[in-house]
């Protein structure tokens, strides 16, 4: 296997919210430079140089719109699927992107990003169970159907730490980080 220098790009990672590096960095591979970006994919997982999530929270949005189109016309009809099978489907295509895309990302996201992510979730809730946009949050808050997006995010976070913990190197690897 080797790495392909036209599709290879380099991210250099600051925090504070600010992408401006303080030096100029060239890096070749076989004779050609390797271009600098200001996000890139890793695994499904957008990265972007000042560590925010405001890419991925974009990314996720303009698809969870097509979703949820998807989701109106199989709802709308009268042979399509029943509320219990919407919402499980709302659980495979939404709420698992969700939590994949921004989970690790929560500890950076301001409380705006985390907002805007609810409301992703919230919006895919109501277009499964058919209620109009205009639904109080309250009122489908106490259906009791749906987590946060801080609830899901500690759980994964839970369940990750949980499965590292199974090996010797990854124990190693938590006691180092919670230093």
């Amino acid at each position: 296997m080797r790495c392909a220098p036209e599709k290879s790009e380099v991210i250099r990672v600051h925090g504070g919210g600010i992408c401006k590096s303080p030096g100029h960095i060239d890096l070749y591979l076989e004779g050609q430079k390797i271009m600098e970006s200001n996000k890139t994919l890793i695994l499904c997982f957008w990265i972007q140089c000042n560590l925010k999530a405001s890419h991925t929270i974009q990314t996720l949005k303009s698809a969870m719109n097509q979703i949820w189109r998807i989701i109106k016309q199989i709802t709308r009809s009268h042979k399509g699927m029943q509320e219990e099978d919407t919402l499980h489907l709302v659980q495979v295509l939404v709420i698992s992107r969700l939590t994949y895309g921004t989970s690790y990302h929560y500890h950076s996201l301001n409380k705006r990003d985390q907002e805007q992510v609810d409301v992703i979730m919230r919006g895919a809730y109501k277009t499964a169970l058919g209620l109009p946009v205009t639904t109080s949050n309250e009122n489908l808050a106490s259906l009791g159907i749906h987590n946060t997006f801080a609830d899901l995010s500690d759980a994964v976070l839970a369940s990750q730490k949980a499965r590292v913990q199974n090996t010797v190197a990854g124990r190693a690897i938590l006691h180092q980080t919670e230093r």
